[in-house]
This record gives C-alpha cells, sequence and structure tokens, in this order.
C-alpha cells in the first residue's frame, strides 16, 4: 500500500508540473483524504503573475477519490453516483464541471490526423474562468438535446494545424466521423488538461448518466465556501 501511495504521488508530481492548472496540490490534503472516502483539493495557480488565464482559481477544486481507488490509479476520478450527490445536495459546491480525454482522428477538407480531445461539460471554462480569444466558449444551453455538436480548439492547436486562420469559427471539423461546429479559439495558455489540443461539449447530465464513466470533475466553491468545508460536507455524503 506504501508503495502504490508514493507511485501515486510521484505521478501527481508529475501531473502537476505538467499543468499550471493542478499546480501545488498540497500533499497533506492527500494525506488525510487518504483515510476518507472523497474528497477536494484546492486548485492553485503557480504562476500567478505570469500570464496565466485561468481567472476563478481561488474558488476551484478538484474533486479526488480516495483508500482503495488510490491502488487503482483514479487520483481525481469519482464515480458518477458520487459527482450525482454532490451536483444535488451540497451546499457548499456552485457548479460541477466533468471532463474525459481521448485521442480522435480529426479530418478536414485537405488532411487527417490523431487529435488529443478532451469531451468537457459546459461548466469547465465557467469554473475556471477562461475565455475565448476568438468565437466563444461553452455556455449552459449548449447542453440542450439537439443541439449540434461543437469543438474550441486550444490557442496552439489552432496556430500550429490551423495556421491562425481566424476563419476556422464557424467551419466544422470531423472527429472520428463525427461533423464538429468549431466555435471558437481558446486565449493563450488555457489549455486544460495537460496538451489537451480541442474540446468538445459532453453535457454534464450524459456523463452523469453513464454508470461506467469515471470523469475527472471541477467545481467551483460557493462564496464563503472553503476546500476544507467542501470536504467535510461530501465525506457526510
Amino acid at each position: 500500500m506504501t508503495c502504490s501511495i508514493l507511485s501515486d504521488i510521484r505521478y501527481a508530481l508529475r501531473s502537476l508540473r505538467a499543468q499550471p492548472v493542478f499546480t501545488a496540490i498540497a500533499i497533506l490534503s492527500l494525506a488525510i483524504g487518504v483515510s476518507v472516502g472523497a474528497g477536494v483539493v484546492a486548485v492553485l495557480e503557480a504562476s500567478r503573475g505570469h500570464g496565466t488565464p485561468f481567472r476563478n482559481i481561488d474558488r476551484a477544486v478538484a474533486f479526488y477519490r480516495t483508500d482503495a481507488e488510490m491502488e487503482a490509479g483514479r487520483f481525481y476520478s469519482l464515480s458518477v453516483a458520487a459527482l450525482d450527490r454532490a451536483v444535488h445536495e451540497s451546499r457548499t459546491i456552485a457548479s460541477v464541471g466533468t471532463w474525459e480525454t481521448n485521442s480522435l482522428t480529426l479530418r478536414t477538407d485537405n488532411w487527417a490526423t490523431l487529435a488529443y480531445v478532451a469531451a468537457v461539460s459546459a461548466a469547465v471554462p465557467r469554473i475556471l474562468g477562461v475565455r475565448a480569444a476568438i468565437g466563444r466558449t461553452f455556455v449552459d444551453a449548449d447542453e440542450q438535446p439537439g443541439a449540434p455538436a461543437m469543438a474550441v480548439l486550444s490557442d496552439t492547436y489552432w496556430r500550429t494545424r490551423f495556421s491562425a486562420d481566424s476563419g476556422i469559427v464557424g467551419r466544422t471539423i470531423s472527429l472520428d466521423g463525427r461533423p464538429h461546429l468549431v466555435i471558437g479559439v481558446l486565449e493563450p495558455r488555457a489549455a486544460f488538461p495537460s496538451h489537451v489540443e480541442l474540446w468538445t461539449l459532453r453535457s454534464l447530465h450524459e456523463t452523469l448518466a453513464d454508470t461506467s464513466s469515471r470523469p475527472g470533475a471541477l467545481a467551483l466553491l460557493t462564496p464563503g465556501a472553503s476546500a476544507a468545508t467542501a470536504t467535510a460536507e461530501l465525506s457526510a455524503l
């Protein structure tokens, strides 16, 4: 068990170095969390003052699962049943956003390539406080039934794959054969999770209805709430 925890800590630290938005998750929070079923950790911005664009970082938290789940390497993954309770019963959580990553084949009229994609719920950009440099990011109304499939590009991917063509907004790309409308490009240094090249939209309702899903999850705390009070509340739930 000790070796497993140390391995998880090393993995977490490597991930934190790679992802500015997840830097400095306190090891103390991890150590305390091992004794409970679920918890949250504050999401801190390492390079504050260095141009990173995450604006709600003081109120954003990441969910994690502890105890036996640690051995499975699911440090940030909660079951959808646990997330559903957090969404509907928590008084310290204002909104919840989920994400799942995958590699998909992206096709345009001229070429095809594998792209590293995060399927995020509409709340994720709002929780992080991240904006679009051109076009827009997802909003809650995009999760309504019948809405078209949409994509938001990272700034780096827009520049390297689409030659910084502002005309990409409003065009359609194909991801694993499914057309997606490009609605925006994120501001620079806003890649989340690390190295993700574009976002697609997967509604929170769809994620919570998928019992096989193990999404990552972020939340925005209510005004005055802290990661400690949220952890206590979720552990009680």
